[in-house]
């Protein structure tokens, strides 16, 4: 992995002088998703060797179950500990930093619903539909929830995406999510 991001950088560094604003905003953007999987990368390795049972391991296991059953809207707490074999009082210990679990799955949902509301090939969704998909059982909490992490309706977001259609082409709708590194990017917990 080392050896990868090395030699990546060392054409980066080589190339930068010639490169426009544009192209180093584009190359920004793949320097940090590879840089990203580099470090998942080691730290997969390390888990391995470790046995695969780390905290860290445990918590990337859970967090890429907590992702795929967004849509769920019973995912909880209870079922995920259960799945884990983990008392409530760990799994809440282990999703601390991440704002407790509700809260990791509340902004996971949010996520998935921003991407999913500028996404043009979703346009015909009503935005009820959306919500539904990302796990919301109601139209009125979903409602709620985002304007209250965004600042701005769910429907205003739509009008605003449709008036700047190529900021949208960041959702990818075979897989429900935001393309990779914006997926990366805003899975980052915030300090």
């Amino acid at each position: 992995w080392n050896r990868i991001l090395s030699q990546h950088l060392l054409v980066l560094f080589e190339q930068a002088p010639s490169m426009t604003l544009r192209e180093c905003e584009r190359i920004a953007n793949g320097s940090i998703a590879l840089l990203a999987a580099c470090l998942q990368g080691e730290i997969e390795a390390r888990d391995d060797q470790a046995g695969g049972t780390s905290v860290t391991s445990m918590v990337l296991q859970i967090r890429r179950h907590l992702d795929e059953h967004l849509a769920d809207p019973s995912l909880g707490a209870d079922p995920v500990a259960a799945r884990f074999a983990l008392s409530r009082a760990t799994l809440y210990r282990l999703f601390e930093p991440f704002g407790g679990v509700a809260g990791y799955i509340r902004t996971r949902r949010l996520r998935r619903a921003f991407f999913a509301l500028r996404a043009r090939e979703l346009c015909n969704l009503r935005i009820s539909e959306i919500a539904q998909r990302c796990g919301f059982a109601s139209m009125a909490t979903f409602t709620r929830a985002f304007k209250a992490a965004y600042g701005i309706t769910p429907a205003a977001l739509r009008s605003v995406s449709a008036l700047n259609p190529a900021s949208s082409a960041l959702y990818d709708a075979t897989q429900g999510e935001a393309l990779s590194i914006t997926r990366w990017m805003h899975a980052l917990p915030r300090k």
